[in-house]
Protein backbone atom coordinates (compact mmCIF):
# COMPACT_ATOMS: atom_id res chain seq x y z
CA UNK A 1 0.00 0.00 0.00
CA UNK A 2 2.31 2.43 0.88
CA UNK A 3 4.78 1.79 -3.08
CA UNK A 4 1.31 2.03 -4.31
CA UNK A 5 0.49 5.26 -2.93
CA UNK A 6 3.93 6.89 -3.34
CA UNK A 7 3.71 5.79 -7.05
CA UNK A 8 -0.06 7.24 -7.02
CA UNK A 9 2.04 10.47 -5.85
CA UNK A 10 4.34 10.50 -8.82
CA UNK A 11 1.49 10.38 -11.47
CA UNK A 12 -1.22 13.03 -9.45
CA UNK A 13 1.15 15.28 -6.75
CA UNK A 14 -1.86 17.43 -5.53
CA UNK A 15 -4.46 14.78 -5.25
CA UNK A 16 -5.19 14.79 -1.81
CA UNK A 17 -7.00 10.96 -1.89
CA UNK A 18 -3.31 10.05 -2.80
CA UNK A 19 -1.63 11.90 -0.06
CA UNK A 20 -4.40 10.38 2.79
CA UNK A 21 -3.28 6.70 0.88
CA UNK A 22 0.20 7.49 1.96
CA UNK A 23 -0.70 8.91 5.39
CA UNK A 24 -2.50 5.82 6.28
CA UNK A 25 0.20 3.16 4.96
CA UNK A 26 2.86 4.96 6.64
CA UNK A 27 0.83 5.28 10.15
CA UNK A 28 1.72 9.00 10.07
CA UNK A 29 -0.26 11.62 11.66
CA UNK A 30 -2.85 14.37 11.21
CA UNK A 31 -4.47 17.19 13.92
CA UNK A 32 -7.56 15.33 12.73
CA UNK A 33 -9.39 13.48 15.71
CA UNK A 34 -12.53 12.01 13.93
CA UNK A 35 -9.83 10.16 11.67
CA UNK A 36 -7.10 8.97 14.37
CA UNK A 37 -8.50 8.06 17.60
CA UNK A 38 -9.06 4.49 17.91
CA UNK A 39 -12.24 3.87 19.27
CA UNK A 40 -12.88 0.95 17.56
CA UNK A 41 -9.59 -0.52 18.19
CA UNK A 42 -10.00 0.38 21.74
CA UNK A 43 -13.98 -1.39 21.71
CA UNK A 44 -12.74 -4.88 19.72
CA UNK A 45 -9.66 -5.37 22.25
CA UNK A 46 -12.00 -4.70 25.48
CA UNK A 47 -13.92 -7.72 24.08
CA UNK A 48 -11.37 -9.08 23.25
CA UNK A 49 -9.55 -8.85 26.68
CA UNK A 50 -13.18 -9.66 28.31
CA UNK A 51 -12.49 -13.11 25.93
CA UNK A 52 -8.47 -13.64 27.11
CA UNK A 53 -8.05 -12.34 30.49
CA UNK A 54 -5.25 -14.19 30.85
CA UNK A 55 -3.26 -13.02 27.86
CA UNK A 56 -1.33 -10.30 28.98
CA UNK A 57 -0.39 -8.46 25.19
CA UNK A 58 -4.20 -8.27 24.58
CA UNK A 59 -3.84 -5.99 27.41
CA UNK A 60 -0.70 -4.23 26.40
CA UNK A 61 -3.08 -3.33 22.80
CA UNK A 62 -5.76 -1.96 24.97
CA UNK A 63 -3.81 0.32 27.49
CA UNK A 64 -1.50 1.64 24.68
CA UNK A 65 -4.17 3.17 22.82
CA UNK A 66 -6.00 4.12 25.88
CA UNK A 67 -2.88 6.25 26.94
CA UNK A 68 -3.03 7.54 23.17
CA UNK A 69 -6.64 9.00 23.32
CA UNK A 70 -6.15 10.43 27.04
CA UNK A 71 -8.62 7.95 27.97
CA UNK A 72 -6.63 7.58 31.03
CA UNK A 73 -8.85 6.62 34.02
CA UNK A 74 -10.16 3.67 31.77
CA UNK A 75 -6.13 2.99 31.36
CA UNK A 76 -5.22 2.69 34.94
CA UNK A 77 -8.02 0.16 35.79
CA UNK A 78 -7.13 -2.14 32.41
CA UNK A 79 -3.19 -1.61 34.04
CA UNK A 80 -3.86 -2.88 37.32
CA UNK A 81 -5.30 -6.36 35.71
CA UNK A 82 -2.23 -6.51 33.56
CA UNK A 83 0.20 -5.96 36.80
CA UNK A 84 -0.37 -10.02 37.64
CA UNK A 85 0.34 -11.06 33.89
CA UNK A 86 3.07 -9.35 32.86
CA UNK A 87 6.62 -8.34 33.76
CA UNK A 88 6.96 -5.21 36.31
CA UNK A 89 9.29 -3.45 33.58
CA UNK A 90 6.44 -3.49 30.78
CA UNK A 91 3.49 -1.90 34.16
CA UNK A 92 6.15 1.13 35.12
CA UNK A 93 6.65 1.66 31.39
CA UNK A 94 2.59 2.18 31.24
CA UNK A 95 1.94 4.04 34.56
CA UNK A 96 5.04 6.67 33.43
CA UNK A 97 2.88 7.53 30.25
CA UNK A 98 -0.16 7.77 32.15
CA UNK A 99 1.62 9.78 34.35
CA UNK A 100 3.02 11.96 31.58
CA UNK A 101 0.12 12.09 29.62
CA UNK A 102 -1.78 13.60 33.13
CA UNK A 103 1.03 16.62 33.07
CA UNK A 104 2.89 14.88 36.05
CA UNK A 105 6.38 15.04 33.94
CA UNK A 106 8.27 14.70 37.13
CA UNK A 107 6.78 11.89 38.90
CA UNK A 108 6.58 9.95 35.03
CA UNK A 109 10.10 10.66 35.11
CA UNK A 110 11.29 8.87 38.34
CA UNK A 111 8.78 5.91 37.35
CA UNK A 112 10.66 5.35 34.43
CA UNK A 113 13.91 6.02 36.03
CA UNK A 114 13.00 3.22 38.74
CA UNK A 115 12.83 0.88 35.64
CA UNK A 116 16.54 0.68 35.45
CA UNK A 117 16.75 -0.50 38.90
CA UNK A 118 15.74 -4.25 36.80
CA UNK A 119 19.57 -3.31 35.25
CA UNK A 120 18.21 -5.89 32.36
CA UNK A 121 18.03 -4.91 28.72
CA UNK A 122 14.68 -4.13 28.12
CA UNK A 123 14.34 -1.89 31.16
CA UNK A 124 17.08 0.14 29.41
CA UNK A 125 15.68 -0.24 25.97
CA UNK A 126 12.13 0.69 27.08
CA UNK A 127 14.25 3.77 28.95
CA UNK A 128 15.58 4.93 25.62
CA UNK A 129 12.22 4.82 23.86
CA UNK A 130 10.76 7.18 25.75
CA UNK A 131 14.08 9.17 25.49
CA UNK A 132 13.39 9.69 21.77
CA UNK A 133 9.70 9.52 21.75
CA UNK A 134 10.38 12.67 23.77
CA UNK A 135 13.31 13.95 21.45
CA UNK A 136 15.97 13.36 24.17
CA UNK A 137 18.25 12.02 21.59
CA UNK A 138 21.57 12.41 23.47
CA UNK A 139 20.23 10.54 26.59
CA UNK A 140 18.05 8.01 24.27
CA UNK A 141 21.25 6.96 22.38
CA UNK A 142 22.81 6.16 25.95
CA UNK A 143 20.18 4.13 26.74
CA UNK A 144 20.30 2.03 23.87
CA UNK A 145 23.30 1.19 23.50
CA UNK A 146 23.54 0.01 27.09
CA UNK A 147 20.56 -2.27 26.01
CA UNK A 148 22.32 -3.46 23.44
CA UNK A 149 25.75 -3.75 25.57
CA UNK A 150 23.27 -6.03 28.24
CA UNK A 151 21.16 -8.09 25.49
CA UNK A 152 22.11 -11.76 25.33
CA UNK A 153 22.27 -13.42 21.62
CA UNK A 154 20.41 -13.75 19.74
CA UNK A 155 20.20 -9.78 19.90
CA UNK A 156 16.79 -8.26 18.46
CA UNK A 157 18.19 -5.57 16.06
CA UNK A 158 15.19 -2.72 17.08
CA UNK A 159 18.16 -0.76 19.76
CA UNK A 160 20.63 -0.26 16.17
CA UNK A 161 18.08 0.78 14.29
CA UNK A 162 16.75 3.18 16.91
CA UNK A 163 20.33 4.77 17.17
CA UNK A 164 20.83 4.95 13.58
CA UNK A 165 16.76 7.02 13.02
CA UNK A 166 17.70 9.25 15.95
CA UNK A 167 21.41 10.27 13.67
CA UNK A 168 19.57 10.34 10.76
CA UNK A 169 17.18 13.14 12.30
CA UNK A 170 20.17 14.66 13.95
CA UNK A 171 21.90 15.08 10.54
CA UNK A 172 25.02 12.42 12.02
CA UNK A 173 25.38 10.21 8.68
CA UNK A 174 28.79 8.45 10.15
CA UNK A 175 26.76 7.65 13.06
CA UNK A 176 23.53 5.87 11.65
CA UNK A 177 26.10 4.28 9.20
CA UNK A 178 27.83 2.88 12.17
CA UNK A 179 24.86 1.68 13.68
CA UNK A 180 23.17 0.43 10.66
CA UNK A 181 26.89 -1.72 10.32
CA UNK A 182 26.04 -2.89 13.71
CA UNK A 183 22.51 -4.53 12.29
CA UNK A 184 24.07 -6.05 9.79
CA UNK A 185 26.27 -7.61 12.00
CA UNK A 186 24.00 -8.99 14.42
CA UNK A 187 21.85 -10.42 11.41
CA UNK A 188 24.84 -12.12 10.08
CA UNK A 189 26.50 -13.30 13.34
CA UNK A 190 23.30 -14.40 15.38
CA UNK A 191 21.03 -14.68 12.66
CA UNK A 192 23.85 -15.92 9.43
CA UNK A 193 21.57 -13.72 7.21
CA UNK A 194 23.95 -12.09 4.69
CA UNK A 195 21.43 -11.37 1.87
CA UNK A 196 17.50 -11.35 1.77
CA UNK A 197 15.04 -8.70 1.99
CA UNK A 198 16.15 -7.36 5.60
CA UNK A 199 20.05 -7.07 4.51
CA UNK A 200 19.19 -5.25 1.62
CA UNK A 201 16.74 -2.99 3.13
CA UNK A 202 19.71 -1.71 5.79
CA UNK A 203 22.24 -1.90 3.06
CA UNK A 204 20.39 0.68 0.93
CA UNK A 205 19.72 3.22 4.17
CA UNK A 206 23.54 2.29 4.34
CA UNK A 207 24.17 3.17 0.52
CA UNK A 208 22.03 6.66 0.86
CA UNK A 209 23.71 8.24 3.62
CA UNK A 210 26.88 7.69 2.11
Amino acid sequence: ALAYAKEALETDPYKKENHSLLNIASNAHVWDWCETHHSDYIEYYKKFTEKHPQYSMGYEWLICNLIHDYRLSEAEELLHKMKPLQDHCHYLLYQGWIYHKAGKHQEASDIWDSMLKEDDWLSYSFRADVYASLAEYDKAILCYKKAAELEPSPKYTDNWISIAHINQILGNSNEAIQAYQKVLFILKDDYHLTEGYEVDRIKNEISKLR
